[in-house]
C-alpha cells in the first residue's frame, strides 16, 4: 500500500465522468492493475498521450488496501506509438486487448510483458499481420495452451515435415491425417515451419522480412484465433478491426 512506481504497458482506458479516466495497465512487477487518472480528459492535462494502447511508461500510483482501483498520479512515457497506418493501429489495439484478456489481476507476468513490448515494436516497424500472428503463437505458448506442432495428439507419432496437422472441435491437440476423421482447421507444412521458427526468432526479424510471409501468417492466425477465443470464452472485439484493416481471416 501507499505510493508506488512501476514500469508498465497501458492496455486500455475508459471514460469516467466528465474529466477522468479508468486506466488498465500491466505492471512489470505487480501484474494487471486498474486505476483512476484524475483530469485525464481535460483539454490541457498532464498525462498527454500516455494512455494510448501499448504505451510503455513509468507510472506512479497510490494504492489503498480497501479498493480495487489505484489512483494514478503520473505517467512518464518511455515509448508511445503513433501509428501511421490503420493496419498498425489495429494490430496494437488487438495485442492490447489480448494481453488484457490473458493477464491476471495483480499477478506479475514478465514473459508476457516482454512479449508485448517486442511485438509492439515489430508491428510498428514491420508487417502487422506477421507481428500479430507471432504474438498469438507466443500468447498461447506462455499460457501452456499451444499444442505440439511436431507430434500427433492421437497416435503420439512424430509427424514428418511434409505432413499437415488438423484440429478437431471435440478433442484437444492436433492430429495427423490418419487420426483425424473430421478435420477442422489445418496447419500445413508451411504453417508448422512458421510456428517452429517463431520459437527461436525475434518478432522484429520475422516482421521485417522481404517479402513478408503474410499468407502463411494468415493461415496460422485462423487456427490461433479460434483457440484464443475458445480460451477466453468470448469474441475478441478488436479482431473485427484487424479484419477490416488487414483483410478477413
Amino acid at each position: 500500500m501507499g505510493l508506488k512506481r512501476c514500469e508498465a504497458i497501458v492496455l486500455k482506458s475508459q471514460k469516467l465522468g466528465e474529466l477522468d479516466k479508468i486506466v488498465t495497465f500491466l505492471s512489470r512487477d505487480e501484474g494487471k492493475l486498474r486505476g483512476v487518472a484524475k483530469g485525464a480528459r481535460k483539454l490541457k492535462q498532464r498525462f498527454g498521450p500516455a494512455f494510448e494502447p501499448m504505451t510503455h511508461a513509468h507510472i506512479v500510483y497510490f494504492e489503498k488496501g480497501t479498493s480495487d482501483l489505484v489512483r494514478v498520479e503520473s505517467a512518464e512515457i518511455v515509448r508511445c506509438y503513433f501509428p501511421e497506418s490503420g493496419e498498425t493501429a489495429a494490430v496494437l489495439a488487438c495485442v492490447a486487448e489480448l494481453m488484457d484478456g490473458f493477464a491476471q489481476e495483480k499477478e506479475a507476468n514478465d514473459a508476457l510483458f516482454r512479449l508485448g513490448l517486442a511485438v509492439a515494436g515489430a508491428a510498428n516497424e514491420g508487417n502487422g499481420r506477421v507481428a500479430l500472428t507471432y504474438f498469438e503463437i507466443w500468447l498461447l505458448r506462455l499460457a501452456g495452451l499451444l499444442p505440439s506442432i511436431g507430434r500427433c495428439a492421437g497416435c503420439n507419432r512424430d509427424v514428418g515435415e511434409d505432413e499437415s496437422l488438423h484440429a478437431m472441435a471435440e478433442v484437444g491437440g492436433l492430429r495427423c491425417d490418419r487420426c483425424c476423421a473430421r478435420p477442422g482447421m489445418s496447419l500445413g507444412p508451411a504453417q508448422r515451419r512458421f510456428i517452429a521458427e517463431s520459437f527461436r526468432t525475434p518478432p522484429s526479424e520475422m516482421a521485417t522480412r522481404d517479402p513478408a510471409p503474410v499468407a502463411i501468417a494468415l493461415a496460422c492466425h485462423r487456427y490461433l484465433r479460434t483457440a484464443i477465443e475458445h480460451t477466453l470464452g468470448r469474441r475478441v472485439k478488436s479482431y473485427s478491426i484487424v479484419d477490416l484493416n488487414l483483410g478477413e481471416a
